[in-house]
């Protein structure tokens, strides 16, 4: 799993812009918190959930203040998938 935040102090305005992506498979639930000053709070609005990456942007996060981004997932990998019931049924 992977975040990157990157400034955009050029827009209009200021933001941040947060990339979220895991490795393979979807998300199936997410949220994304931002800790300042030790308080911990989730980020409005919530990104959605459903895709292997999102990309969300914080408008308000305070000025001249270090913000911490932190995120939580859970999500499907196709890689440990495991089947069951696999019997070949063409020959009946």
């Amino acid at each position: 799993m992977t975040i990157t935040v990157t400034p955009e102090p050029s827009f209009e305005p200021p933001r941040m812009r947060i990339d979220l992506a895991v490795p393979a498979g979807t998300m199936q639930s997410l949220s994304l918190y931002r800790t300042v000053g030790g308080r911990r709070e989730l980020v409005q609005p919530q990104p959605l959930a459903g895709l292997d990456g999102r990309t969300v942007y914080d408008y308000i996060v305070p000025y001249e203040t270090d913000a911490v981004y932190s995120w939580e997932t859970l999500y499907t990998d196709p890689t440990l998938a495991t089947t069951v019931n696999a019997e070949d049924w063409s020959s009946t």
